[in-house]
């Protein structure tokens, strides 16, 4: 592992650590502290959030920017409070909205979940597994192989299966296959040449075309869902549920219920460190 890498896993214990040690009262005050001081810094991936923003809203605006900081932080934090939370702890904090829904899907066998990252995605598949049923994941494995390691423990609790984004797709193909849900987080850039072009948060894109492709194969719905911290809360909300009868079609769905989400319940809670919106060039 490289030195800089190293730094990266190191100063993610130690921030854990100092957060474990201090009075719960001064939490939100380092917090912020950190968040100002990330910004501060800025650099590269600073200027992808006010250019994603900008692609987003029109205008360069720092506002919303920091207001995007603050939930990355408070994300990351929120991360190190959940690493050892237990079956009945998590039931407390989680609440479902229209879970009768998934419920009744998984009557009658698997789902395909899709999600974007947005709010505390990271709750997500842990309390679908624990509280509702068994589900497997794709994501993409962070460089930091140690760094890695210890978030993948924790998305491996209550028997989900985490599977890298490369080669993923014929792991979920087996998940299903054996009667496992499948969580797909479907709002990165596939690619050059990869996915499908459709439009997302009103702008043309190339979007996965993989939820669709294995609902339509295995005849499972696919049930678009998010999650918000409200009140001390995980609010996981499963928006819509459809089957797949076209590709083009789904993915259309999909990219149109998950921008429309994005822009009505707040831009800066979408992880705007990524360059969606590509080519990247054409934008600036």
């Amino acid at each position: 592992m490289s030195f800089s890498k190293d730094l990266g896993y190191y100063a993610f214990v130690f921030l854990e650590k100092i957060y474990n040690i201090l009075p719960k009262n001064m939490h939100n005050g380092l917090k912020r502290l950190f968040s100002k001081l990330l910004y501060a810094l800025g650099g590269r991936r600073k200027r992808i959030v006010l250019k994603n923003i900008e692609i987003l809203t029109g205008k360069k605006d720092e506002k919303t920017a920091k207001k995007f900081y603050d939930v990355f932080v408070d994300n990351v934090f929120e991360f190190f409070e959940n690493l050892n939370l237990t079956k009945d702890n998590l039931a407390e904090k989680v609440e479902f909205e229209n879970v009768e829904m998934v419920k009744e899907s998984l009557k009658d066998g698997p789902v395909v979940f899709v999600t974007a990252h947005y709010g505390n995605w990271e709750i997500m598949p842990v309390a679908v597994g624990a509280l509702l049923g068994d589900i497997d994941v794709v994501v993409r494995k962070l460089d930091n192989e140690k760094l890695n390691e210890k978030i993948e423990k924790s998305r491996k609790r209550f028997g989900v299966n985490v599977y890298d984004k490369r080669g993923g797709l014929r792991h979920l193909v087996s998940s299903l296959k054996k009667g496992r849900s499948v969580g797909i987080l479907v709002d990165q850039y596939p690619g050059d040449d990869k996915g499908v072009i459709t439009r997302f948060c009103g702008k043309p894109v190339r979007h996965t075309e993989v939820a669709a492709v294995l609902s339509k194969k295995f005849n499972v719905p696919v049930i678009v869902s998010f999650v918000e911290k409200q009140n001390g809360k995980y609010i996981i909300k499963f928006i819509e549920k459809f089957f797949t009868e076209d590709i083009n079609s789904s993915v259309d769905r999909q990219a149109d219920i998950m921008g429309k989400y994005i822009l009505e319940n707040g831009i800066h809670k979408w992880y705007l460190f990524h360059r969606r919106f590509r080519p990247w060039e054409k934008y600036e």
